[in-house]
């Protein structure tokens, strides 16, 4: 998780909420990349990559081969965009 959280970013926004009844207590942290890590109960339940350019990231995210390797940038761009 150390190395997710450094390939995010900086800027940590924490937001919590209870959810349901018996409540769950669910957990957001959205990062200045403007990806994020989801948790439900103190356990993750997601990881969010915001590949697409941002203002906080104009290349959009470029460090997910590190996380899978083998991964290319042309992997995850949409058919007929090169």
């Amino acid at each position: 998780m150390r190395r997710v959280i450094d390939l995010l970013g900086s800027n940590q926004v924490i937001s919590d909420f209870e959810v349901g009844a018996p409540a769950h207590h669910d957990r957001y942290l959205t990062f200045g990349s403007d990806g994020g890590i989801m948790l439900r109960d103190g356990a993750v339940t997601a990881i969010l990559f915001h590949v697409q350019p941002t203002g906080a990231a104009p290349r959009g995210f470029t460090g997910l081969s590190t996380l899978i390797p083998g991964l290319s940038r042309g992997a995850i761009e949409k058919p007929g965009r090169g």
